[in-house]
């Protein structure tokens, strides 16, 4: 499921044009189309139908016009519950919602065979997608990415797991004590981490450090003084 902070949305109200221009800037081909927040979800749009606007009328024309409905989902289904419905009513995307009716996110098929296809992965592939480590051996990863997933994959890295907070984004942001940017560091069992990208105010990308070892320290200051 992409989470409903990550959705990228269209109003109502929006010109069909910005739907061209959301599809190029995105990549994405449909978006969920909102009325006064991304709580009233009215229906969805694809950009073939704006395409399929004259571009002289794209301008005037409002994205609520050329919309269809959506289907909608408690966050609680299951998955092949959810591919059922799916396929049923030959969609690709579903909003999921949340025990009091908003917005928790969409969940599209791409996302489910992906979490199937996930699940037999990671039987014979340990390695989270997502998950880099450069030839220094620095690792760099998702800020959404749980803590417990990162103990899982990263030798020696220890990062604690309380309720404050859901993903490493989270635990950076709360011993920071406020926003973060880009090159703020935190330190952590094992090393360091830094935040190398930001998507907003969300932190997007975190680059992990190990900490040298002490031969290692030590091999490098006869290297210094040589």
């Amino acid at each position: 499921m992409t989470p409903r902070i990550r959705v990228e949305t269209i109003g109502a109200g929006q010109p069909v044009s910005d739907i061209v221009e959301a599809a190029r800037r995105t990549g994405y081909s449909r978006f969920p189309v909102i009325g006064d927040s991304a709580d009233d979800i009215r229906g969805l749009v694809h950009v073939k139908k704006a395409i399929a606007v004259p571009s002289e009328r794209r301008p005037n024309l409002e994205a609520g016009a050329i919309m269809t409905d959506v289907l909608r989902v408690p966050e609680t289904i299951h998955l092949d519950a959810l591919l059922a419905e799916l396929r049923e009513g030959n969609m690709q995307l579903a909003v999921v919602l949340d025990e009091y009716g908003g917005t928790a996110g969409i969940a599209t098929l791409e996302d489910l065979v992906e979490e199937i296809v996930g699940e037999v992965a990671d039987e014979h592939d340990k390695v989270r997608p997502g998950l880099l480590q450069s030839a220094s051996g620095d690792w760099y990863f998702p800020g959404l990415l749980r803590p417990d997933e990162l103990s899982e994959q990263i030798p020696g890295l220890s990062v604690p797991d309380e309720s404050a907070y859901e993903t490493v984004g989270g635990y950076v942001m709360s011993q920071l004590g406020r926003i973060a940017a880009v090159g703020d560091k935190v330190d952590v069992g094992g090393g360091t981490l830094s935040v190398t990208r930001m998507d907003g105010r969300r932190i997007d990308r975190i680059c992990f450090k190990p900490a040298p070892v002490l031969g290692e320290q030590h091999v490098a200051g006869q290297g210094g003084a040589a």
